[in-house]
Formats: C-alpha cells, sequence, structure tokens
C-alpha cells in the first residue's frame, strides 16, 4: 500500500482587505459628489470640472486592479502545520495520528490545485495558490477533524486511489465522495 503525504494548511485567522473595496468606496464617494454637484442650481465652472474629473478618474483604480488580480495568485494568509498522511491502518494528522478502526467517516473536497484558474471571481485574484483542499475525519467517539490541505497539481489525490479504495472496502469513504475523487461516473 502507497503512503501518501500532503501538506497540512492552517490559515491564519486574520482577513485581508482588498484593494477593490478602497477602490469601490472611492467610486461611491465620486459618485456622491457628482450627484451632489447635479442637485446644485449655481455652481462654479471650476467645481463642476473638478467634481467631474474626480468622478471619471473613480474608476481607474478598479479597472487597474481588476487587470493586475487576472494575473495575481492568490497567497492565503496562514502556515504549513504537518502532512497528511494516508496509511493502510491509519491517518496521520500533523503530530495526530488517528487509527482507522476509530474513524466513523471521512471526506475529501479537492477541488483546489497551484495556479488554478478560477474565472467566475472578479474582486480577488484569479490563479488559486492551491491550499482551499478540505479533508473532514470524524471519529467513532464523536471527535471531529477538519483541515486545509495542499495540491500542487489537479487532482492529485488520485495518487492515493489504492487507499481510497481501501478506505471505501472499509466503509469510511463514500461511494459519492470516491467517484468525485477519481473522476468517475458511476
Amino acid at each position: 500500500m502507497p503512503v501518501t503525504n500532503y501538506p497540512i494548511f492552517e490559515p491564519a485567522k486574520r482577513k485581508k482587505i482588498y484593494f477593490e473595496f478602497f477602490s469601490l468606496g472611492f467610486i461611491c464617494l465620486g459618485t456622491v459628489a457628482f450627484v451632489w454637484m447635479k442637485s446644485q442650481a449655481e455652481i462654479h465652472p471650476a467645481v463642476f470640472w473638478i467634481v467631474t474629473i474626480f468622478f471619471i478618474l473613480s474608476f481607474v483604480p478598479l479597472i487597474v486592479t481588476l487587470i493586475l488580480n487576472h494575473y495575481k495568485i492568490d497567497f492565503k494568509r496562514g502556515k504549513f502545520k504537518g502532512n497528511l498522511v494516508l496509511g493502510k491502518n491509519e491517518i496521520r494528522i500533523a503530530e495526530k495520528t488517528v487509527l482507522l478502526d476509530t474513524i466513523e467517516t471521512i471526506h475529501f473536497i479537492n477541488d483546489d490545485f497551484f495556479i488554478r484558474y478560477e474565472r467566475n471571481k472578479w474582486i480577488s485574484p484569479k490563479i488559486s495558490s492551491g491550499v482551499g483542499n478540505i479533508c473532514s475525519i470524524k471519529t467513532k467517539d464523536g471527535k471531529n477533524y477538519q483541515f486545509n490541505f495542499y495540491q500542487s497539481h489537479d487532482n492529485e489525490l488520485v495518487k492515493a486511489e489504492v487507499l481510497l479504495r481501501w478506505y471505501h472496502s472499509k466503509k469510511i469513504l463514500n461511494t459519492n465522495n470516491l467517484n468525485q475523487i477519481l473522476n468517475e461516473n458511476n
């Protein structure tokens, strides 16, 4: 049986505020100034042109960041803490060992990999860093483990096919999740 390692990623608790939100705030400020200017009966021509130019230029930061995000990698804040090691009789999560006999269910979401292009994102960077994969383990004594792990290539979890089929035969990995991982249509 092969033993397969996947680095475990622990995301940081702090959230990152994207520059795009500041750009959107700048656009809102420009819009409010423009609407205010239009509601005034008499306005000095210099004020009119300053507000109009401010309103037009308020869109520039957003457009520039949207173009730059097309090529930017979405590096998540956090750190790698050990490895997920899949074995025939046990699963190691960093320094913790969980025996296969004590596991009730295991579930993988493995649709992320390094340099995956995400077309549907527009606010954040479009290229993934590969740490968005999730493994959830529920033990028979009620403990739950959920953590992110890293894949450097598309569906790298397939390398552990023999172990995944072994987990399925032990009835801890359900058929739908196994088919999703192995891209089988049964």
